[in-house]
């Protein structure tokens, strides 16, 4: 219901609408709408994408987050499974996370809500989400399809949260050949561990996007 109530009024077209939420003998369920294509983490299974369309991918779901930010509501999520590529249209999925700006990262057993891999650093030490939470997990998103890579590697899953919060981040200029040096600084503005020096907000990152 939480859900429902976060990501039900979202009408864009790069968010996947919400079109029922009801409750039947199985239980609550949600009508969606349906969208046919590939998830963006099917697509980098076969490796990185070209600078122009990981852009152009992300340029898409910072639209989408603006639209969701401007209404309160933070996504918590954003990762290549829940960026779907259908025809046109690059749609933002999943809101199942979705809270109003107030919530934290942290149920109430105390668990890391979201994929580990994308989420914050400042959620991971249970901050409240934000606007910058999510532009961080858009980064996370940009730089595994400009590379074909995750940010941070760690095959040992109980030292990935220590990784996630000290690792150096290889900028992705480094690991592509010829990519725009304003594509690379994006990127790393958008993983910068310290969330008051991330871009301002979805808007702002969709503007400079569309630019590049």
């Amino acid at each position: 219901l939480q859900e429902a109530q976060a990501a039900g009024k979202l009408a864009h077209p790069n968010i996947v609408t919400i079109y029922e939420v009801g409750q039947d003998p199985a239980g609550d369920f949600m009508a969606m709408e349906c969208v046919e294509g590939d998830t963006l983490e099917q697509v980098l299974k076969r490796g990185a994408l070209p600078a122009e369309r990981s852009v152009a991918y992300a340029a898409q779901v910072a639209d989408g987050l603006a639209y969701a930010h401007a209404r309160s509501v933070v996504h918590r999520d954003v990762k290549p499974a829940n960026v779907l590529l259908a025809a046109g249209d690059v749609k933002l999925a999943d809101f199942g996370l979705a809270r109003r700006f107030d919530a934290t990262a942290l149920t109430a057993a105390g668990d890391v809500v979201g994929s580990l891999i994308v989420l914050a650093p400042e959620l991971l030490t249970g901050a409240p989400a934000s606007v910058q939470s999510d532009l961080w997990s858009l980064g996370c998103t940009l730089y595994h399809a400009l590379t074909g890579r995750v940010h941070v590697e760690c095959e040992d899953a109980r030292a990935l949260p220590a990784r996630l919060l000290n690792a150096p981040i290889e900028p992705p200029g480094m690991r592509v050949a010829g990519l725009p040096a304003p594509v690379s600084l994006l990127t790393m503005e958008l993983l910068d561990r310290t969330c008051a020096r991330r871009p301002p907000s979805a808007a702002a990152v969709g503007a400079r996007l569309e630019e590049l």
